[in-house]
């Protein structure tokens, strides 16, 4: 499964069958889309690199819109996501979950997992998702290590759902390398071993930074139990800061808009969105810019003070970090 607003679950349904390349392969997946005609158009491999391990390259543009069911067995599933738009969602649980660019999701399911997916007609598809097989993974990791730690943006779901997840900005690293496992080869026995080594060298990056968020000290880090409506409110509060990146509301103006008070407005975006409420705004700024640079004209001075930085050289640092080159650079070469 994937995000909500700028973040959100890992799984994203595309293709109605897979191409088996070990067969037959243990770990569970269907994917069954609701559409007529030609769905979509670009690239979409989903790969059976061994028993246990599924890879899925996407780089499409949807012809119309898309909607179906997806279902997945015991698992650790993460997701790569470079472009997206559209929602997921968990049975068990009411939220939707909107699929944004720019973001890492991990998953586990200790059993099958069954939910549904919306995807609106045009959305361009960029990204990677690897499923490891629960049996597969298993004897990697340290028994005694917590995989997704609470807070950090992790949903637990309800009793009996047996699914959590988290999600984070993508960082510049596994940006880089979305990018490089979307332009490599899949045929023939060199690229399928160089795809799995990947797939362990996305596995540690992805869990290696899914240690507590450093941002807004002071800042409870546990997991809280979100009603519907904070849900809603915090939806609401997400979309206020989206609409003004120039001047966003502060904190105290933020939560009265919104409906919330200040404690449950930060513990909520870290437990909803995986980050701090300042962390956020500086995320959105980020992706409003790269868009713009990717697409408009303006100089970069020109975009820096349209999404909140004064100061062009502050704004190329941060820049930087996140999608690990200079702005100017980036315009450039288009993203």
């Amino acid at each position: 499964m994937d995000p909500p607003d700028m973040n959100s679950v890992s799984t994203f349904p595309l293709s109605p069958t897979l191409q088996q390349t070990s067969a037959p392969a243990p770990l569970h997946h269907r994917e069954d889309i609701h559409s007529g005609g030609t769905a979509k158009a670009g690239r979409d491999d989903c790969l059976w690199l061994r028993p246990g391990l599924l890879v899925m390259l996407r780089d499409l543009t949807t012809a119309q819109e898309l909607s179906g069911e997806k279902e997945c067995g015991s698992g650790l599933h993460v997701g790569l996501i470079l472009e997206a738009a559209g929602s997921t969602w968990l049975d068990g649980d009411s939220h939707r979950y909107p699929l944004q660019p720019g973001t890492l999701s991990v998953m586990i399911s200790a059993g099958p997992a069954r939910g549904g997916f919306s995807v609106p007609a045009g959305t361009r598809i960029r990204m990677v998702d690897f499923r490891f097989e629960d049996a597969y993974v298993r004897p990697l990791l340290d028994p005694a290590a917590t995989v997704i730690p609470a807070g950090s943006g992790t949903v637990r779901f309800p009793a009996g759902t047996s699914v959590e997840f988290t999600y984070r900005p993508l960082t510049a690293e596994l940006r880089q390398m979305a990018e490089r496992l979307l332009a490599a080869p899949t045929q023939g026995a060199s690229a399928r071993l160089l795809l799995e080594a990947r797939a362990f060298e996305v596995l540690a990056l992805a869990l290696g930074g899914l240690g507590p968020d450093p941002t807004a000290p002071g800042e409870p880090a546990g997991s809280i139990v979100l009603s519907g409506r904070d849900r809603s409110r915090l939806q609401t509060a997400y979309a206020l800061l989206a609409a003004d990146l120039e001047n966003p509301p502060s904190l105290r103006e933020l939560a009265r808009q919104s409906g919330l008070n200040e404690n449950k407005l930060k513990q909520g975006f870290r437990s909803l969105f995986g980050n701090s409420v300042y962390a956020t705004v500086q995320e959105l700024r980020m992706k409003e810019a790269a868009r713009r640079l990717a697409e408009d004209d303006a100089s970069v001075t020109e975009i820096a003070l349209s999404v909140g930085y004064a100061n062009p050289a502050h704004f190329a640092k941060i820049f930087r970090r996140y999608y690990g080159v200079a702005p100017s650079r980036y315009a450039t070469t288009g993203g």
